[in-house]
């Protein structure tokens, strides 16, 4: 399924998936009101997002549509790489992030890994993401009291970019559990999406 407000990326991305037989578009949305409406009746194993939304931030509909159909692979689209749109996609669960300048000719083999659960960047993405964890030392800016040991570590856990998936894996936990974990976390925190820890957190860029 496909959630971009331009219609010409419509037609363009369903011209590409359209070569490969076992690829079907599903669904094509402009809003997230309307990638909602399709997503009960579509039930796409993978949603296309554009990272700029007209009613709705992308990464807020990313969480929101992950935690009603928790199968769902969120592929985040760009025109440009920003350290927050690429920082806030990857907390908010997403299963990859790429530039769609470069992407067209990738998409098969890119859409196979992340149905099979492997999250995807580019490279320069990646080198971003690589640098912005090396600068983490920790969440000086939440006390110790707020979170258990196991909630502090969750946290560390999506600041390094992993998603529910992976820090289940990593913790032996079930994808559920993480996810009432971060409930519990928001709460404590006062944040209302996943999305917004990264703003609790030392993370800073070199020009």
């Amino acid at each position: 399924m496909v959630l971009d407000q331009d219609p010409l990326v419509h037609i363009g991305l369903e011209s590409v998936l359209r070569q490969r037989p076992d690829f079907h578009v599903v669904g094509k949305a402009r809003t997230v009101q309307e990638a909602r409406a399709m997503l009960d009746v579509s039930q796409p194993d993978v949603l296309l997002i554009d990272d700029w939304l007209p009613d709705c931030s992308s990464t807020e509909a990313c969480t929101d549509f992950l935690q009603s159909f928790p199968g769902l692979r969120v592929l985040f689209l760009s025109t440009n790489l920003e350290n927050s749109v690429l920082l806030s996609a990857i907390l908010a669960g997403a299963s990859g992030f790429l530039l769609k300048e470069s992407a067209m000719n990738r998409f098969g083999p890119v859409i196979e890994l992340v149905v099979a659960g492997y999250v995807i960047l580019e490279q320069s993405a990646l080198t971003l993401v690589q640098k912005l964890i090396g600068q983490y030392d920790g969440p000086p800016g939440i006390p110790d009291q707020h979170l258990s040991p196991q909630q502090r570590r969750i946290v560390e856990l999506v600041v390094k970019g992993q998603t529910n998936r992976e820090i289940a894996s990593t913790l032996g936990l079930s994808e559920k559990t993480v996810r009432n974990y971060l409930a519990t976390v928001f709460k404590k925190l006062h944040i209302p999406h996943r999305s917004e820890i990264i703003s609790l957190f030392s993370l800073r860029t070199q020009d």
